[in-house]
């Protein structure tokens, strides 16, 4: 775990789980360059939903399958 500062670069390998949260108290912008292309398709349809269907959790672990994304439950769970 580690707290990037403003204009970091972050690489995240497949395959291998990641995560991140924003903890700023203003609002943030994060910009992703995913190869190879067609996973931007799930963040489209993420931004098409309301915020109350973003937060269905079951939903959103569906949506993700046909992207490939997986959910794995929290560590210890």
């Amino acid at each position: 775990m580690f707290i990037a500062q403003k204009g970091s670069t972050i690489f995240a390998p497949r395959r291998i789980p990641h995560t991140y949260r924003y903890l700023g108290k203003t609002p943030g912008r994060l910009m992703c360059v995913i190869t190879p292309s067609g996973f931007e398709g799930f963040f489209e349809e993420i931004g098409a939903l309301s915020p109350e269907q973003q937060q269905d959790i079951p939903r959103v672990i569906e949506l993700g399958k046909s992207y490939g994304l997986e959910f794995p439950p929290p560590p210890g769970a």
